[in-house]
């Protein structure tokens, strides 16, 4: 903006740090079939669904990058990355599609379970 970078740059041959420069913007799919008015003009952007492992590594990326590696650090990182993110959209995304609580319940539970454990093999591997 402004002739200011907006997201830090890195060179092709660089490998950012953790999630460094890379613009996570998953808002196609928060757009009912993926289509919108704006200004009067009608526009349809293509729907994009993460595998199970695509989402993991997400995951998995967060929890490393956000607190010092250990068991403990892995498993509060779990935490708030599951309370700060994934409950909060997984419960906004289904009620606004109109599931049921019970789904909801049961697919926030699940990534309840599914962080922790990332998070106690990552912090494993740091500790």
């Amino acid at each position: 903006m402004d002739g200011r970078d907006v997201v830090l740059p890195f060179d092709e041959s660089q490998i950012p740090p953790a999630f460094s420069g890379a613009v996570l913007a998953p808002w196609p799919n928060r757009l009912r079939d993926g289509e919108y008015t704006y200004a009067g003009d009608a526009y349809e952007v293509p729907l994009t669904k993460l595998t199970p492992t695509q989402v993991a590594y997400d995951r998995a990326g967060v929890i490393g990058h956000v607190h010092v590696m250990t068991v403990r650090g892995g498993v509060i990182s779990a935490l708030f990355v599951w309370a700060g993110f994934v409950a909060t959209t997984t419960v906004v995304t289904q009620q606004f599609e109109g599931q049921k609580p019970l789904l909801t319940a049961i697919d926030v539970g699940h990534w309840l379970a599914v962080l922790v454990v990332m998070g106690v093999i990552i912090g494993l591997f740091g500790a």
